[in-house]
């Protein structure tokens, strides 16, 4: 009974079996366009679709979760003049941040000053004559007593895995006269930590002043023409760094006008950060973000502004969610089958078409050769 159900054909003279060169045509290219189809299936399995969804960020409406803010900037000044701190829109504040933060002095040159003070400074000190009582100060806790000479400090300072920042305060090298390293840069690198909400920091000139009738505020009384705010942001981030994603403040550099007199200027960038998540096996999240610089004058006088850089964040309130998509085996394999099996029935009929049509013309051919 079954046997009538059988819709496969067989042939018991396998002579029937014939093979010609349109079927051999069309059986090459279905076998390309099956391997073709089956690779574009296997790269989609290896590198799933990623679909996007936008939804209510309910960390930035209802917690106070933190993410971090991570830069790396080259300024025009020394270290020692300039200063970071933290405004944040529920009234926090810090100031003087040093967490997190590093600092990287620069001579006139672009060299670093540790490399520099190691090219200046013999590895053996020159022999000087002290007072029988002189015991200098090693500037560290350490087992040597006393530190004579701008090596000697700098020694210490090498072993505890330390850098020559603070030399311009070691009265050793002062005296030795090897501090002299023209008109400085500084590379600030660091991260702040901050609430998923508005704020502010700040790169400034001068120090902290606190006023009870002014508020915070900046003694700018050391500060002079020489002390520069020209600038280059390498990098600038929120949250995760991603290898896909070139933030807009990547390696841009700000060059300002010479000002005159007591003239400084303000730079100013708003930036307005949207969170973005990538739902894997390790949720990570990121942001994008737009900046929009702006810059202008202050003087000592000025009530509002400061010498400086300031930086203006915010969060959107909604999250950008990615999430790859992953076939099922049983879809997979039913795609598999439906490739392989709908390829070769439709190049079944192809070849039939054809054998049919080759066949009756040649048959017509035949005809009309007898005749």
């Amino acid at each position: 009974m079954l046997s009538k159900f059988d819709v496969f054909p067989k042939f018991a003279d396998k002579s029937v079996n014939i093979q010609t060169f349109t079927g051999g045509l069309i059986s090459f290219l279905t076998t390309l366009w099956v391997c073709f189809l089956l690779v574009g299936k296997i790269h989609g399995l290896i590198y799933p679709e990623i679909k996007s969804s936008v939804v209510l960020d309910k960390e930035h409406v209802d917690g106070q979760r933190k993410t971090f803010i991570n830069f790396d900037i080259t300024i025009g000044s020394p270290c020692t003049m300039l200063h970071i701190d933290l405004f944040e829109h529920d009234g926090y504040q810090k100031t003087n941040i040093i967490e997190n933060i590093s600092l990287t002095r620069y001579a006139q040159s672009g060299e670093d000053i540790n490399d520099l003070l190691e090219k200046r400074v013999p590895s053996k000190s020159k022999k000087q004559d002290f007072p029988p009582d002189y015991c200098g100060n090693c500037y560290l806790s350490t087992d040597k007593k006393c530190c004579n000479t701008c090596r000697e400090v700098m020694d210490v300072f090498k072993a505890k895995g330390l850098t020559y920042y603070a030399s311009f305060r070691w009265e050793q090298c002062i005296r030795e006269g090897v501090l002299d390293f023209g008109n400085e840069t500084c590379r600030i690198k660091g991260k702040l930590k901050v609430k998923k909400q508005s704020g502010n920091f700040h790169i400034a000139l001068g120090a902290n002043t606190n006023d009870n009738y002014k508020g915070h505020s900046h003694d700018l009384s050391s500060v002079d023409a020489s002390h520069k705010l020209n600038h280059v942001i390498h990098s600038l981030t929120f949250g995760e760094p991603v290898d896909y994603y070139k933030p807009q403040l990547t390696d841009v550099e700000m060059q300002l006008p010479e000002l005159n007199g007591s003239n400084y200027w303000m730079v100013t960038y708003y930036l307005h950060a949207a969170p973005e998540r990538i739902s894997t096996t390790d949720k990570i999240d990121s942001y994008r973000y737009s900046a929009f610089p702006s810059r202008r004058k202050v003087t000592n006088k000025t009530k509002k502004g400061f010498p400086g850089i300031v930086f203006y964040y915010d969060f959107a309130p909604m999250i950008v969610v990615y999430q790859p998509t992953h076939g099922s085996i049983r879809s997979i394999i039913v795609d598999i089958c439906g490739i392989v099996g709908g390829a070769f029935s439709f190049a079944a009929i192809i070849d039939a078409l054809a054998f049919g049509a080759l066949s009756g013309i040649r048959g017509k051919t035949m005809i009309g050769k007898a005749a």
